[in-house]
Parts: structure tokens; C-alpha cells; sequence
């Protein structure tokens, strides 16, 4: 009976050689459908979301004076700024994130389903996926903060009963309850479905408003000659998108690095950013009036005019009185 020959070395060496190469090409691949498969079902997802929410604006609005309408999910619970309102939508819902639809009907959202972060902005005709872990996926992720954090006063107190026209109906944060709530602050854009239009002064400065109101003084900082030493910094800000004005000192003497003036804006007094850490802030074509020491103290500061420039000091040259 004759023996089966098998196979030698070389020859079993070159199979493998062979499915290494076949796996090195074909995995890629495969895995590259899956992503492909797994983005369109986020990106179907988000559109089967957003043609709810204008469905559900369409019908809330008719009956309801709201500018805008926010859904929001946190660990896959949804949740709106209008109690009691959800979404009519039996597909997949994301885990985390944020949906935002104007009183034009536009819609912004970032969304995050544990793995894919979709988004996009009012004006954008197209969902941008990818996939990054959920500190990553955009600022509208940070919720907003409790309304019980800010004071806020009607115009008419504010101004006196002589309210300006377009500030008629709106509201102003005049103090940030900074011992008690969180030091990275989304401000809402409407407190009780009232936008909020003013930034007060000191609203968001520990140290500025106690010298402003007499009420205490903050001591000097060692580390930093010449400045107070704030025990409360504020980290980061997302402002209300219908702001108008910011007032003296509003967010002086913080750790802010980063700041987004809405295009709303049109007034930003002195020094309301003095003194914190900021490197790049765009200012938009709708300022008519930003005092030059607007930013007094950021000397890493290179702003981005969107429309006419304005002169600003931004070096530390001074004592803090």
C-alpha cells in the first residue's frame, strides 16, 4: 500500500502566508461595510428624529408663543423644555444628546447612540458621523444648567420702566448662585418660555459683583500680583442664542479659554471678560458696541472680526483697586 505524501514545510508555510494575506485584505474591508452599515442606520436615525421634532413643532407652535423647541436625551431618556412633550417616533433613540428646532422650523443636533456621534448645525444639509467617544461630540451635549442657579429680573425692573423696544419681554441674569451650582454653565435661552436677552453686570463675576455691590471683597491672589483671588471660577460658558447685551464685568475674573458670542449680540460692555484665559473668541458682524477693554487682561487673546474691527487692550498691565 503506498503512503500519502503531506505537505512539506515551505508549502504549508506559503497556505499561511496566503490566508495572511487574504485576511489582511478581506477584514479591512468587512469591517469597513460594518461602519459604513452602522453609520447610515445613526444617520437614518437622527432624520427619522428630526422629521418628528418638526412634525411636533409644526402642531405646538400654532397654539404656543415659543421660539424654540429642545429635546434632550440622558441615558436614553427623553426630555424637552416644553414638560410633558415627546417625540411620536418608534425607531432606535440615541443616548445621549441634544435636539434643537427654531421658529423656522431649522433644526441643530448633536447625538451620541455609545458609539457614533452625529451632527449638525441649523443651516447644514448634511448629518456629519463619526466616531468618537461622547466628550468629544460637541458642545450641545453639555445640559443646561438648572434655572434655579440664576437671578433674573424683568426689563422693566432693570431699566427702570424705560425698557428699550427690542428688549420688551425679554428677561436679564443679574446673579449666578456660584457656592451651590456648577462652575461649567449653559445659561438657557428662555427662563419660564421668556428669552433671556441681558447678561447683567457681575452676573457671572464672584469678585467683580462683591466689589460692585460692597457686599464682600475678594482677597488679593498670590499667585497672580495684582488680581483677586476667586474662589468660585467659572470654567466654561455656552450663552443664550437670543443675547443682546453683556454688561460691565459679566464674566471678569474667570477661567474661561474659550467663549461663543451668538450672532444676536450687539452690545458688550467694558471689561466683561477682563481677566480670564481666553485665546481665540470671534466677534461677530452684529456687534455695533465693544468697549476696548471688553477683554482687558487676555493677553493670549487673537480675536476674529466678522465685521468691522474694533481697537482692544488685551495686556495686564494694572492693579487690581
Amino acid at each position: 500500500m503506498q503512503g500519502k505524501k503531506g505537505f512539506t514545510l515551505i508549502e504549508l508555510l506559503a497556505v499561511i502566508i496566503i490566508l495572511g494575506l487574504v485576511m489582511v485584505i478581506v477584514v479591512p474591508a468587512v469591517n469597513n461595510a460594518i461602519e459604513k452599515s452602522q453609520k447610515k442606520t445613526s444617520i437614518n436615525s437622527a432624520q427619522g428624529l428630526v422629521r418628528s421634532v418638526n412634525i411636533v413643532q409644526g402642531e405646538y407652535i400654532i397654539d404656543n408663543p415659543i421660539k424654540e423647541l429642545i429635546f434632550t436625551y440622558t441615558d436614553g431618556v427623553e426630555t424637552s423644555n416644553v414638560p410633558g412633550l415627546k417625540l411620536d417616533y418608534s425607531g432606535k433613540k440615541p443616548k445621549n444628546g441634544n435636539i434643537i428646532v427654531n421658529e423656522n422650523g431649522k433644526v441643530s443636533l448633536v447625538l451620541h447612540d455609545g458609539k457614533y456621534c452625529v451632527e449638525k448645525d441649523f443651516d447644514d444639509e448634511e448629518y456629519e458621523v463619526t466616531k468618537k467617544p461622547i466628550e468629544e461630540c460637541g458642545d450641545i451635549l453639555k445640559q443646561e444648567t438648572d434655572i434655579a442657579c440664576f437671578e433674573v429680573e424683568s426689563m422693566d425692573h432693570l431699566f427702570g420702566g424705560e425698557t428699550p423696544p427690542e428688549l420688551e419681554g425679554t428677561l436679564a441674569i443679574t446673579k449666578y448662585d456660584f457656592e451651590n451650582c456648577p462652575s461649567d454653565i449653559v445659561i438657557p435661552n428662555q427662563i419660564n418660555n421668556v428669552d433671556i436677552a441681558v447678561i447683567g453686570p457681575a452676573a457671572f463675576s464672584y469678585c467683580y459683583y462683591g466689589m460692585m455691590s460692597d457686599e464682600y471683597m475678594c482677597e488679593l491672589d498670590p499667585e497672580n500680583p495684582g488680581l483677586p483671588y476667586n474662589p468660585y471660577p467659572i470654567t466654561s460658558v455656552v450663552l443664550p442664542n437670543e443675547l443682546f447685551t453683556v454688561y460691565e464685568g459679566a464674566f471678569a475674573l474667570n477661567n474661561l479659554t474659550n467663549v461663543i458670542i451668538p450672532s444676536s449680540v450687539v452690545e458688550i460692555a467694558d471689561m466683561s471678560f477682563m481677566s480670564n484665559q481666553l485665546t481665540n473668541v470671534i466677534i461677530p458682524a452684529s456687534i455695533e458696541s465693544l468697549d476696548e477693554y471688553t477683554f482687558f487682561c487676555n493677553p493670549m487673546l487673537n480675536p476674529t472680526f466678522e465685521g468691522d474691527p474694533f481697537p482692544l487692550i488685551f495686556s495686564c498691565e494694572h492693579e487690581w483697586q
